[in-house]
């Protein structure tokens, strides 16, 4: 395929630059530094970038929880037109926590620092890294983002929060103007099916992306380890490129350590994907993707993608009836590659821990309500696969005296985008069981037994590449929603009631409350999960209530025996 019409600039990292707690004019600090790139090539009239036209995005982050604390703005030294279309102030860890991109024209805004930035992206390969880092970490420009933000300047500094920048680029894209940083324009380059890389990629794919990124991991953010001279994938863009981090504390941000790249239900189908990527598959050069799973080996095929892109591969399998940890070989054959050959699986059963009998004495007098926790929740999702097509392209070849030519297809392959998605529609209803002689509507004594119904249901427009929900867990107030749970069993497809209670004189699919549970609202919570796709697994946190008036002991009497 011909893409072209920018090559790129020479790139470079700014990473982490450590600033003290207090800075002063020149700080200096410290950061993890390193540099790349290539030259630019020829633009055209409608698909161009001008070296200079550039800014940072600046947004303040809650070092603890790496929450958005403020309204992220844009630094430049140009004056950019009104007009532009660009997507708002949106900062990459919300496009990365579910951010939708919206493109709007006109009403752009930016600050101008006052003081000139260094430039950001470079044309000759040669940044002056120290120029940015003392720029980024002076006193100047950090109390010029406490100004903006509103922030107090002592207490932005004070080892709480943290700056991420984002290199954005001002350019033209098919005649109109555009302001976007590296998410954004790996974000609209899948919105545009592939088209902005086809025509921008040395700027949009590789210098602006590549500008700013880690070398140590921070935010959630892992280090580059990739290549900092080639185009780079939507997909690495997203998650780890084009972006750059001031913080304001000596002590380095504990890494999470996550010793598994999956956690699964036994006896559940799932979804096991990665991620492929370099050099071009296509009909006459196609990648194969193997896993091999408990001494099974499921393969697939007709995996392709252009160069420059990658494309998920992924396999559906049913998991051990039993708890265990396995490791999953990926083998790559043909064109391209997967950042990870090895994953790391954890097999859990959470049938194991459901509440103990109840009681009619148990007390517990220093009981208090907690709130309904967060859980893992995902709605939807969206994927897409490259399709392949050939590009005819005749050409016809001169003969001589003893040959009278001949047509010669010179073609190549040409791929379109076909996008798929899937949404997670799901509902959950407590009620008083029917053995309950004393319930009246939702309203119930203490002591008795509630009854429960969860539906969960996938639509998709690839129904084969997803699974319909297949767990659930209840979760009970007594236990602060922790401690014990239920699982559910699965009584149809998307439809879960209680297990059959071994406790319950009539064997009925019911929880028991506790006798000392007080007055007020009886709130379960549910996580339905196991609707595995492409694109990880869809789950739901549900709630419902009944409430509490009374309990048991009151429908009981003490009198003479009737004589």
């Amino acid at each position: 395929m011909k893409n072209l019409l920018l090559r790129a600039l020479p790139l470079f990292l700014i990473l982490c630059m450590l600033c003290p707690m207090t800075a002063f004019a020149d700080t200096g600090g410290s950061g993890n530094i390193d540099g790349g790139g290539g030259g630019m090539g020829q633009g055209t009239s409608t698909n161009s970038w001008s070296p200079g036209n550039e800014g940072v995005r600046v947004t303040v982050v809650r070092a603890s929880d790496h929450a958005v604390v403020t309204t992220p703005f844009d630094f430049t030294n140009k004056a950019p037109s009104a007009g532009i279309y660009h997507f708002g102030k949106v900062s990459k860890l919300q496009y990365n926590n579910g951010a939708s991109l919206s493109p709007v024209k006109g009403g752009y805004t930016y600050k101008n620092p006052g003081q000139t930035m260094p430039r950001i992206i470079s044309t000759n390969g040669s940044n002056n890294i120290e120029a940015i880092k003392k720029y980024f970490c002076s006193e100047y420009v950090v109390k010029r983002i406490a100004e903006i933000t509103g922030m107090n300047y002592d207490v932005l500094i004070g080892g709480e929060y943290k700056i991420l920048l984002e290199p954005l680029a001002y350019y033209k894209f098919e005649g109109n103007m555009f302001a976007t940083t590296a998410t954004e324009a790996a974000l609209y380059d899948e919105q545009t099916s592939g088209l902005l890389r086809r025509r921008m990629v040395s700027l949009t794919h590789k210098n602006l992306p590549l500008a700013m990124f880690l070398e140590v991991s921070d935010l959630g953010y892992p280090a580059w380890g990739g290549s900092k001279t080639s185009a780079a994938t939507n997909a690495d863009i997203k998650s780890s490129l084009g972006l750059g981090i001031v913080r304001f504390e000596e002590k380095p941000e504990k890494p999470k350590i996550e010793a598994y790249d999956y956690e699964y239900r036994v006896n559940t189908d799932v979804i096991t994907a990665v991620r492929i990527s370099g050099g071009q598959s296509d009909p006459d050069s196609p990648t194969r993707v193997s896993f091999n799973i408990g001494g099974q080996t499921y393969s697939v095929g007709n995996v392709y993608y252009p160069d420059g892109d990658s494309q998920l591969a992924w396999v559906k399998w049913r998991t051990p009836d039993t708890e265990q940890n396995m490791t999953i070989k990926v083998t790559v054959s043909g064109p391209g590659n997967t950042a990870k050959t090895t994953l790391n699986v954890k097999i859990v059963d959470l049938d194991k821990n459901p509440p103990p009998n109840p009681v009619a004495d148990d007390r517990n007098d220093s009981f208090s309500r907690v709130s309904v926790p967060s859980r893992a929740v995902k709605s939807t999702v969206s994927w897409s696969v490259w399709r392949p097509w050939w590009q005819e392209y005749w050409v016809w070849h001169s003969g001589d005296e003893d040959d009278d030519g001949y047509w010669c297809d010179h073609g190549w392959y040409e791929f379109d985008l076909d996008r798929y998605s899937a949404s997670l529609t799901a509902a959950m209803s407590i009620q008083c069981d029917s053995k309950n002689p004393t319930a009246s509507g939702r309203t119930m004594k203490s002591g008795y037994g509630i009854n429960q119904t969860a539906t969960g249901s996938i639509s998709s427009n690839q129904s084969s590449a997803v699974t319909q929900p297949q767990n659930a867990v209840s979760y009970f107030p007594e236990f602060g929603y922790e401690t014990y749970w239920r699982l559910l069993e699965r009584m149809g497809t998307g439809r879960f009631e209680f297990q059959k209670n071994p406790y319950s004189t009539y064997k009925n699919r019911t929880h028991f409350s506790p006798i000392w549970m007080p007055d007020g609202a009886y709130t379960v919570n549910t996580w339905l999960i196991d609707a595995w796709t492409p694109d990880g697994m869809l789950s739901a946190n549900l709630t419902d209530s009944l409430t509490i008036k009374g309990n048991l002991w009151q429908d009981w009497h003490a009198g003479p025996k009737k004589p």
